[in-house]
């Protein structure tokens, strides 16, 4: 696939929920590049291993988010992992919708099919409402095909009632919203609670000029990461983080 038809592929995404009635909406495209790490060094480096876009609308008093990433297999040595985190935030609720892949199951009768798994759900005052859905997709279904994988969990959902979740918190915050909410404020050092499939996290930022040091923990698990922005917006021209030790990716703004 070529250079120009993945910036169509990201905008023909994007435009899924973006319908001619929005009142505001932007679409922030990236290019990932992944570099292999030894003892923290870097000793391999690949460019344009894959790319991923944010999508923001506000319309009629909600703000509607989306952050989706994925890999080109054939830039990375056939890895072949993408996903979608979308959210909408009013004043009296949230609700999510988010997937995302995972390597193919080792056990022999499933090598032909890869797992993905989809949540849904919302945010209210004191509770939260989710589902969860695993399916098998095939392999040759790839980041440049996702909205038919879209389409195909959209589609799937069991008639079965959501499962309810007793909240401590009377206005919970989304993961997305709660990142927007902390590069808009620009403070020097933010914490915010939020929730991501119904489970509750923090977030703290710090800020150091344009350099913003970002830290999530969730069920004690902390994870490190690095954006760079703008004071006063909540869209980074660059992502840094390490999902093991031996990987880095960088996601640098395209458009």
């Amino acid at each position: 696939m070529t250079p120009t038809s993945r910036r169509n592929f990201l905008a023909l995404a994007a435009a899924l929920l973006a319908p001619a009635t929005a009142e505001s909406r932007s679409t922030t495209a990236y290019r990932i590049d992944a570099t292999i790490l030894a003892l923290g060094l870097p000793v391999y480096k690949r460019r344009g291993a894959g790319c991923a876009f944010v999508h923001v609308r506000q319309e009629q008093g909600a703000v509607h988010l989306q952050f989706a990433a994925g890999s080109w297999p054939e830039q990375a040595r056939g890895l072949n992992r993408y996903g979608s985190l979308e959210e909408s935030v009013t004043a009296q609720d949230a609700s999510w919708f988010g997937f995302m892949t995972s390597s193919p199951d080792k056990d022999v009768r499933n090598r032909d099919a890869q797992p993905c798994t989809a949540t849904r759900g919302r945010l209210s005052p004191f509770r939260a409402e989710i589902e969860t859905m695993r399916v098998q997709i095939a392999p040759d279904l790839t980041w440049s095909r996702s909205e038919e994988l879209y389409r195909r969990v959209n589609t799937s959902w069991r008639p079965e009632p959501a499962q309810q979740l007793p909240l401590r918190s009377a206005t919970p915050t989304p993961f997305l919203y709660a990142v927007r909410t902390g590069l808009l404020q620009g403070h020097t050092n933010f914490r915010i609670e939020f929730h991501h499939n119904a489970q509750p996290g923090e977030l703290e930022l710090h800020r150091d000029g344009e350099l913003v040091h970002g830290r999530i923990t969730i069920a004690q698990k902390v994870t490190p990461f690095r954006l760079w922005t703008s004071q006063g917006s909540a869209i980074p021209f660059r992502i840094e983080y390490e999902p093991m030790r031996i990987l880095r990716l960088t996601m640098e703004r395209e458009s």
